[in-house]
């Protein structure tokens, strides 16, 4: 269970805790690369990544992660703590928000105190650190110190520690000897532990001045990380330099055995008393850096920005790397998903289709619950990737366009070529290899050939057929490349024609047989809300959805779309009681996809996802990140596997799958299936009959071949909400599923239990 308790900042009174509901059917593909805190307790290992948790048990080598589909909230991490005494977890967010974590039952509770004072700057409310002292926590943060009691799970007083009680930034605390010392930018603060009053300001002094970044203690020694390459030890009351680096630290920590000083490239392991033990290198193996790290019983774990956790002992010398399956990265811009299989990509461009700073990260794939990581430098150094596609008639076959350097080529799991300017038809826009070649959308049509759309150049639609040629069509008598900013998305009709979307002029339609083209502009002209089309998909019914980045439109007769000289673009009207309404009124709207049931998901850049009806005017799901495991409201792509029925989200803080109940039609029934079967009386929701093919007649009957439901399917599922036609619910029995196809041709029947 998810539970949101509210608490006033500076009073202990708790509101009532509020229970979040978290939909069954989601699954996490978070990555878990790059660490951002570490703990070490006992054989468990505690190690956070952007916006999830891992432990690892260093004797069973099992691991079990924590994600937002256990109750994490998915945003940015900044540090963890683990408490021994209860079993707890405390997480810190760079927002403020603080998420205590039940381990013996994973119960997740968050604390919106710090992220809802807004005497606080957004920008100050970062938790820097979490140090544990009898029941309370001390939280570290940009303004000060906050405490937290982990019994009564509420926070207690608050230390502005800076110039007259001014904001001050923390970055660690220590208890030390019946002293707080607090690691500043503006020295080392100190003051009595005992004292009844350290809300005074006056209650803290500076004993060292500098730029601290850490205060640990460790068996009767209290050490100090100062500025960027100095660590210091407290003797005689005063902090004495004893060590200096010759390369920047980025981390120091103590675990109950050893102090761990670590660097870019290296991490030593001194005794209590600051005696060398033991160094690790992270070697070439993995091409990163490290992050953080700590060493505990003759065991160094340490931290890196894109390989997990490194762990090896101080007397071996292999590294073994610990990190749960996961894709690179968490910020997935795009991703397309066949029969099991998915692929992702990180490129990445602004909201006005500007590819700078240029992204050079690598592609990823899922299947059979594995993921397979290819590195940047065999991608033919292609950077920002933005949209990917498979080859539904030959799946080993993907193809990745590039906002800057053309269009790549997978088969199976390697990169085979890059299509640039230098190897084939595509050109520079000017000869201006700072502009690049700049692909977007891309689409198969039903003979294989890959269409494709390229920005600021004249010859902006093009087409890959099956033997690697590319020819191209030039846009100039419809849109003269200098007139246009972008190219944008871009589908294939089931007849062949080609729908492509502008950054400032509408959706464009080409016909490759007439050479014909036809477009629909904004406002009175052509129906949009604006010129800027972001999002473009086809129904199972041809009619053509069109997402802006200020709403949504159908254009209903695309067969007919070249033969009238104004194709004009509708609203979706829905009634919210008694009061028409827009669809998606001035939503800016990502990505949209059609499912086997000729259903909608709509990713938006700020309201989550919307899951429509065939014609829009249901909304059946509207998932976001305050009602189900989202991490965040801004989709950046979705993806619907056909054969399976599950969906992709693709946001900038990780890739997540919501299991859906629709499928593609399928050549023959022979897998009609209905489920859940038994329908049993703890159950309210739909039943699912998939495994038919296209236009399949359904009836559904009782025993005594009552007709109780009868529909026409448009994929390979329909779903039935166990009423008699939408009236009452059905009493308990057998129920027969009666599926006719091709106009009685193909036929099967099936079994429903109902159980009330």
């Amino acid at each position: 269970m998810r539970i949101l308790q509210i608490t006033l900042f500076w009073i202990l009174v708790p509101f009532l805790a509020i229970a979040q509901n978290v939909t069954k059917g989601w699954e996490a593909h978070f990555s878990y690369a790059h660490i951002v805190d570490l703990d070490v307790k006992e054989n468990l290992v505690y190690a956070a990544s952007e916006n999830a948790v891992f432990i690892y048990n260093i004797y069973s080598g099992e691991i079990e992660t924590l994600t937002t589909i256990d109750g994490l909230e998915g945003e940015t991490i900044t540090s963890i703590g683990y408490f021994e005494t209860q079993n707890k977890l405390l997480i810190g967010y760079n927002n403020g928000l603080l998420q205590l974590v039940e381990l013996n039952d994973k119960e997740v509770s968050s604390y919106v105190d710090i992220v809802e004072k807004h005497s606080i700057q957004a920008d100050k409310k970062a938790i820097n650190h979490i140090r544990f002292e009898g029941n309370w926590a001390y939280i570290s943060t940009d303004y000060g110190i906050s405490l937290f009691n982990l019994s009564r799970q509420e926070f207690g007083d608050t230390y502005y520690i800076g110039s007259l009680g001014s904001h001050l930034e923390v970055r660690e605390t220590e208890l030390f000897e019946g002293q707080i010392y607090a690691a500043t930018s503006m020295g080392i603060k100190r003051a009595e532990a005992s004292s009844t009053n350290l809300i005074d300001h006056n209650q803290w002094n500076t004993h060292q001045s500098g730029d601290y970044k850490a205060v640990q203690a460790i068996d009767g020694e209290l050490y100090t990380w100062k500025g960027s390459k100095e660590i210091q030890k407290l003797i005689n009351d005063g902090f004495v330099t004893i060590h200096n680096t010759n390369y920047d630290i980025i981390a120091f920590r103590a675990s109950k055995t050893n102090l761990v000083l670590t660097t870019w490239s290296q991490a030593y392991a001194y005794t209590s008393d600051f005696v060398l033990e033991s160094q690790m290198y992270i070697g070439n193996e993995y091409p990163t850096h490290y992050t953080i790290g700590m060493a505990e019983d003759g065991m160094f774990f340490q931290g890196t920005a894109e390989a997990g956790v490194l762990h090896r002992g101080f007397t071996s010398g292999k590294n073994l790397q610990i990190l749960p399956e996961g894709p690179m990265y968490n910020s997935v811009f795009t991703v397309d998903a066949h029969n099991g299989t998915v692929w992702v990509a990180y490129g990445d461009v602004t909201f006005g289709y500007n590819p700078y700073p240029l992204v050079q990260r690598g592609i990823s794939s899922l299947q059979n619950e594995y993921w397979t990581n290819i590195p940047f430098d065999e991608i033919f150094d292609a950077n920002d990737l933005v949209r990917v596609k498979i080859n539904k008639k030959n799946p080993e076959e993907v193809y990745f366009t590039s906002h800057h350097k053309g269009l790549l080529k997978v088969i199976g799991d390697k990169p085979v070529k890059l299509f640039d300017h230098s190897n084939s038809v595509l050109e520079l826009p000017n000869g201006s290899t700072s502009q690049g070649v700049r692909l977007f959308g891309m689409d198969f049509d039903s003979d294989q050939n890959l269409w494709f759309v390229q920005t600021k150049a004249r010859y902006g639609l093009n087409r890959l057929s099956p033997s690697g040629t590319i020819s191209r069509i030039d846009l100039d008598e419809v849109l003269p490349y200098d007139k246009e900013l972008a190219l944008t998305e871009l589908v294939v009709s089931s007849n062949g024609n080609i729908f492509f979307g502008t950054a400032h002029n509408g959706m464009i339609g080409y016909n490759p047989q007439t050479k014909k083209f036809n477009r629909i502009r904004a406002g009175s002209q052509g129906g949009l809300p604006n010129g800027y089309v972001r999002a473009l998909a086809l129904d199972l019914q041809d009619r053509l959805w069109i997402g802006t980045s200020n709403g949504l439109r159908i254009y209903q007769n695309t067969a007919g779309f070249f033969n009238t000289s104004n194709p004009t673009a509708r609203q979706v009207i829905i009634m919210d009681g008694d009061v028409p309404q827009e669809l998606l009124f001035e939503i800016s709207i990502n990505a949209i996809e059609v499912d086997g049931a000729n259903n909608k998901w709509i990713a938006t850049s700020s309201s989550g996802v919307f899951y429509v009806s065939s014609t829009g005017q249901e909304t059946i799901y509207h998932f976001t990140k305050d009602n189900s495991p989202l991490p965040s409201n801004d989709v950046q792509d979705v993806a619907v596997d056909a054969e399976t029925g599950k969906v992709y989200f693709a946001t900038s803080k990780g890739l997540i799958s919501f299991q859906g109940s629709a499928t593609s039609a399928r050549q023959d029934l022979n897998n009609l299936h209905a489920f859940p079967n038994p329908v049993r009386p703890e159950y309210h929701g739909e039943v699912t009959i998939s495994g038919l093919m296209a236009n399949t007649n359904v009836k559904i009957t009782d025993l005594e071949g009552n007709l109780v439901f009868e529909t026409t399917s448009q994929g390979g599922t329909v779903q039935w909400d166990t009423r008699a036609f939408g009236k009452y619910k059905v009493a308990s029995g057998v129920y027969f599923v009666m599926a006719n196809a091709k106009e009685g041709e193909v036929t099967k029947v099936a079994k429903i239990m109902i159980v009330r």
